[in-house]
């Protein structure tokens, strides 16, 4: 008898599978080399908007969608964050709305920046989706290197327990995704980088704004 179905390639072999089997589906959905998270990833950090050119385009059967992509990379964020900067689950429900309602402000502002162009809503909501996502992803760098990054480097005495490692992983953070913010809007919308340039400075600014007052209101 053959191991796998000859129509549908599903195993023959049926029941509750072990915990073993469980955990080898597992990581070898997450760790293989043809996984969808780990492709799209790499094609959202090294070529800023071409997610979603190539999703408007219909190319989409090798990536995550756009939303599976955002939830996946916020869930491993926000477990980040509790793990090593805070467990108090309130404080974490408030960043998570506060980065949704800013989201939402950044694919508005998308939106109203290009109207000229006369595209659907649901593209901007696609391009500013996996925009975020970046900042999910930058997030969870952060939130994961600064304190095994500050704890090393106080080790060794390299730095002062005052020196504040993470202020400055932060405007790292704030400088690449500003840079990031202008490659995207050049690839997907087609403007030229100085146009690209003052869009992401506008959207920057907005995020900033409505951050702060979130900030005030809520903390």
């Amino acid at each position: 008898m053959s191991k796998f179905c000859p129509e549908c390639g599903q195993s023959t072999k049926v029941g509750i599978p072990r915990l073993v089997d469980l955990f080898h589906d597992g990581l070898g959905a997450m760790f293989s080399y043809d996984a969808k998270l780990w492709r799209t990833v790499v094609v959202l950090v090294t070529k800023p908007g071409q997610l979603t050119v190539d999703y408007i385009d219909g190319k989409r059967a090798r990536y995550l969608t756009p939303f599976q992509l955002f939830f996946w990379l916020e869930a491993l964020t926000f477990l980040a964050h509790r793990l090593f900067f805070s467990k108090n689950p309130v404080e974490i429900d408030l960043k998570t709305k506060a980065l949704l309602i800013i989201g939402g402000v950044v694919v508005a502002g998308l939106a109203v920046l290009n109207a000229p162009r006369k595209m659907k809503f649901v593209a901007h909501l696609i391009a500013g989706t996996h925009i975020w996502s970046f900042l999910m992803l930058l997030l969870l760098v952060e939130y994961t290197v600064v304190p095994g990054l500050t704890h090393v480097l106080q080790w060794g005495h390299i730095l002062s327990s005052s020196f504040d490692v993470g202020s400055y992983l932060t405007l790292i953070a704030q400088v690449a995704m500003v840079v990031y913010l202008v490659l995207s809007i050049h690839r997907t919308y087609g403007k030229t980088y100085w146009t690209s340039i003052l869009q992401a400075a506008v959207l920057f600014g907005l995020y900033e704004a409505v951050a702060r007052v979130i900030d005030r209101i809520w903390i």
